[in-house]
């Protein structure tokens, strides 16, 4: 589990900004761990006055999809989805004999555009085999 960076922007003059997520302080270099986070943020002007904020921030996981021509008849394409979503719209191979996407390079499972992957991964791309030499 990777944690999740984020910033808060706690410029101000003359005054203080103070923000938690429970009863731990959080600041602009803060890392959060996956899931629901309800982070409270306080400002004290200069003068003394308070205004206090909150957010609920839902840190998820985010996976590196990657989509591979091991014959090079294409670039590869690599994209980010978060945990969860499906791949959507695979990228089209407009180039001859082109079959589908598959989970691995020996193109057992094939993937479609309502795979949900559970990692980040490379998919990779298969063509029908031309037979070499006539009949």
């Amino acid at each position: 589990i990777l944690p999740t960076s984020y910033n808060i922007d706690t410029t101000l003059s003359g005054g203080t900004v103070e923000c938690k997520d429970g009863n731990n302080v959080v600041t602009n270099t803060s890392e959060l761990e996956l899931g629901n986070h309800n982070i409270t943020c306080t400002v004290t002007t200069g003068s003394g006055k308070k205004v206090t904020v909150s957010k609920t921030i839902n840190v998820v996981e985010e996976y590196e999809i990657t989509f591979e021509d091991l014959d090079d008849l294409v670039a590869n394409e690599t994209r980010v989805i978060l945990a969860g979503d499906k791949l959507g719209e695979l990228p089209v191979i407009e180039k001859s004999g082109f079959i589908g996407w598959y989970k691995e390079q020996e193109y057992l499972e094939e993937i479609s555009e309502n795979t949900i992957p559970s990692s980040s991964t490379t998919y990779y791309a298969k063509y029908e085999e031309i037979p070499s030499g006539g009949e």
